[in-house]
């Protein structure tokens, strides 16, 4: 898509999930850095960390365009297997105005569990099917597999270095 940055953001309190399961923000920050760190247009911001109470995108994307400017057009890069759950977010009619929605496919999905609304706000881009997600390896690890060929090898030696995720 020719853009001139990637940031990643780790949240620090998803509403949508149970916070007690989540690995310190800490963690999860130094992690993203590690994965990130051979590529130049990539980069990470502490942004949700910073705030207080829950993670809600839609606050996320104005801040950022506060930060970036209004002259920044954002996308929003999701995994076509979470744009179901799009409706659920809060203001999420707004947050489809405020960035350009951009899906990578990750599993093959069912294209009826996508709301209308949403297909057309959104850029799917035609990828290779990424055949996993955070909480299937998140699940891995729990049950003792493999993970080496799904992060980057400075992220397994950090996971295995602070026995993350194992219970």
């Amino acid at each position: 898509m020719n853009l001139g940055r990637i940031i990643f953001i780790p949240a620090s309190r998803p509403p949508h999930k149970n916070s007690h399961h989540l690995v310190g923000a800490r963690h999860r920050l130094a992690m993203i850095r590690l994965a990130i760190r051979p590529f130049s247009q990539f980069q990470v911001s502490s942004i949700e960390l910073r705030r207080r109470g829950f993670s809600y995108t839609i606050d996320t994307v104005r801040s950022m365009k506060r930060e970036l400017g209004a002259h920044a057009a954002l996308f929003f890069i999701i995994g076509e297997d979470n744009l179901a759950e799009v409706r659920t977010w809060k203001n999420y009619a707004e947050l489809l105005e405020e960035c350009q929605f951009v899906a990578v496919r990750r599993k093959i999905i069912d294209p009826k569990s996508i709301p209308v609304m949403i297909k057309k706000k959104i850029i799917l881009l035609k990828t290779p099917v990424i055949p996993i997600s955070s909480s299937q390896i998140r699940e891995r690890i729990k049950r003792g597999k493999d993970i080496r060929r799904y992060v980057p090898f400075s992220v397994f030696q950090y996971l295995q270095r602070y026995s993350l995720y194992k219970s």
